[in-house]
């Protein structure tokens, strides 16, 4: 993979961060059976081949970090970059991910619930693969080059929760998991995606510099750092299926699908109070 070293002319000019593909797994797992159950989980297999079709495509993996780095003019980025993200703090994605994203030379930012309790698999529930990482683990993936980010303490929505519980969230999980890796913690995901302004302003006046969505947010990649919008990886995406959503206009032909289905909700939801 491209090595982020001196500016070359296959490197990432500053008016080209929209080329930058985030993708969100929320579950990686050992357990093929799992991904019937669970549709939004992906096989460690499967995995590994968008590793290795990344690289064959010239993609090369960086982080958010190495994105604050670049804005701030202190790191180059390749011409091609892309950002694994992976919701999920549970043992098993430290057994798939870790040895998988070494073998490949890739990194990835892993968003992990504070609270040890609330680290597991699928959508804020637990399971037998479900242990969470414990603190040495973090650190392990933390000197390995990922990023360790927050998924608030205890990864239930934020918008349902009263103001002075989501900030608690917010604020108190990057403390402690600053407290656990020893190094700033820069970079936060919504739990289950849910995400309005309010909760969006807390996230800034606790000190991040990057917040990930799920489906909202600009299609354009830069446009709303607290509000990035990722391109979700389910069981049944394959080559073609990876070679789509990192094709140009894939971003902003999902926001096109998404604000259209908002606005038939809306238009039902009205219809409805007609009747």
């Amino acid at each position: 993979m491209i090595q982020l070293e001196t500016l070359r002319s296959d490197e990432l000019c500053e008016g080209e961060t929209q080329m930058i593909k985030p993708l969100l797994y929320l579950r990686l797992t050992e357990d093929r059976a799992v991904t019937r159950l669970q549709p939004h989980s992906v096989y460690e297999h499967n995995f590994k081949m968008h590793l290795n079709l990344l690289d064959r495509w010239g993609f090369t993996t960086i982080t958010l970090k190495d994105y604050h780095l670049f804005r701030q003019k202190k790191l180059h980025l390749p011409k091609k970059p892309v950002i694994i993200t992976v919701d999920n703090g549970s043992e098993e994605t430290y057994r798939v991910a870790l040895p998988l994203l070494q073998e490949a030379g890739c990194k990835a930012v892993i968003f992990v619930p504070v609270d040890s309790g609330s680290r597991g698999n699928g959508r804020g529930h637990t399971d037998t693969a479900g242990k969470p990482m414990s603190s040495d683990q973090l650190r392990q993936l933390s000197a390995a080059g990922m990023e360790i980010g927050s998924l608030s303490l205890t990864r239930q929505s934020l918008t349902m929760i009263s103001h002075d519980e989501a900030r608690e969230e917010i604020s108190r999980s990057r403390h402690q998991l600053e407290m656990i890796l020893g190094e700033p913690v820069v970079s936060f995901a919504y739990p289950l995606g849910h995400v309005n302004p309010v909760v969006k302003s807390m996230v800034q006046e606790a000190g991040y510099a990057f917040a990930c969505a799920w489906s909202t947010g600009p299609g354009t990649f830069g446009d709303d750092v607290l509000e990035i919008r990722r391109l979700s990886i389910s069981t049944g995406v394959g080559a073609v299926g990876l070679a789509l959503r990192l094709s140009a206009p894939y971003e902003l032909y999902e926001q096109a699908i998404q604000r259209t289905r908002t606005a038939l909700r809306w238009n039902s939801h009205r219809s409805a109070i007609r009747i």
